[in-house]
């Protein structure tokens, strides 16, 4: 689903936070702590954004994930 993702994807900021969150996936065995804002501390840190772009980026990320994700797609994963 990633990999379609960023096909998506034009802006160089959503690049880099959807790779930040890839390399979060591959290294989830290694964390220690596993809240939502732990989670987006990783992926600030790994994209090196600031709030604003990241917030940004995640949006956009999270409106492609929308559409991909559910019943009628072929990622249905609930």
């Amino acid at each position: 689903m990633l990999d379609e993702i960023s096909v998506k994807l034009t802006n160089e900021n959503e690049l880099l936070c959807l790779q930040a969150i890839e390399t979060l996936f591959g290294s989830i065995n290694q964390l220690d702590l596993l809240n939502k804002r732990a989670v987006l501390i990783y992926i600030r840190d790994i994209s090196g954004l600031d709030k604003k772009q990241m917030s940004k980026s995640m949006s956009v990320i999270r409106r492609h994930y929308r559409k991909m994700a559910g019943p009628d797609s072929g990622f249905d994963i609930f």
